[in-house]
């Protein structure tokens, strides 16, 4: 895949992240998801309240080296042409892919699965997701913390799914993000408030959860395709 003109490409992308990963410092790599920007540009017909908007625009705001900001590459040419300006996004800024997780995982899975048991399976992290606890463990792995968040009513709680985040501080090295919008809402809250660095996967769980129920479905009827053997014929 090549380079957007304002987005570097996946390969780009997951080579600037572990680079993060490795320096050993404090470090954010963040979606501002395709929902967050249309809702900031008005695009949107429903609105969040105020307060989550206001979050959604101090995260595209933020301007720190160590904050790599990741946007759907469907936004290049409205980056190049300014009109993303107003909401932080510029043209002279560098992105990083959203979908980035989601190529590698559709056409190369071998480099997520390596970068999951090299930096977060054996890693401490929290897991923010609208996923089921099962689901996400099965990916990350079974010894990390998992905060799942109802999909439908989460504007409202905000404030107090920071809480909940803010009590594994100091005791995990990252808060993983699986949750596009609220993710793009919670980070500058983490990021300024919290000792965690974040990493953003975008929806690669969801192409996860799809891929385990078509091998779960395909596992099913192979069963059924065997001959039942009764307990009493003879062997």
């Amino acid at each position: 895949m090549k380079d957007s003109i304002k987005i570097l490409d996946p390969v780009k992308s997951i080579i600037s992240l572990t680079e993060k990963i490795e320096s050993k410092k404090k470090f954010a790599y963040v979606n501002i998801s395709r929902s967050a920007i249309n809702v900031l540009n008005n695009s949107s017909e429903k609105k969040p309240p105020k307060y989550f908007m206001k979050s959604l625009s101090k995260c595209v705001s933020i301007q720190d080296d160590n904050f790599l900001k990741a946007v759907p590459s469907e936004f290049s040419q409205d980056i190049e042409n300014g009109k993303l300006s107003s909401l932080g996004i510029t043209p002279d800024g560098t992105y990083y892919d959203a979908g980035m997780f989601e190529y590698f995982f559709n056409t190369k899975k071998d480099v997520v699965d390596i970068f999951l048991n090299h930096y977060i399976k054996n890693s401490k992290n929290v897991i923010l997701t609208f996923h089921d606890q099962k689901t996400v463990q099965k990916m990350f792995g079974q010894h990390q913390y998992v905060i799942t968040v109802p999909y439908n009513n989460y504007y409202d709680k905000l404030d107090s799914i920071v809480a909940q985040v803010c009590e594994f501080d100091d005791g995990v090295d990252n808060c993983i993000l699986d949750c596009p919008m609220l993710g793009t809402a919670i980070a500058p809250k983490i990021w300024s408030e919290m000792n965690m660095s974040i990493i953003d996967f975008g929806k690669v769980v969801s192409s996860a959860k799809f891929l385990y129920n078509q091998d779960r479905n395909s596992n099913r009827k192979d069963f059924e395709k065997k001959p039942f053997r009764k307990n009493y014929e003879k062997r």
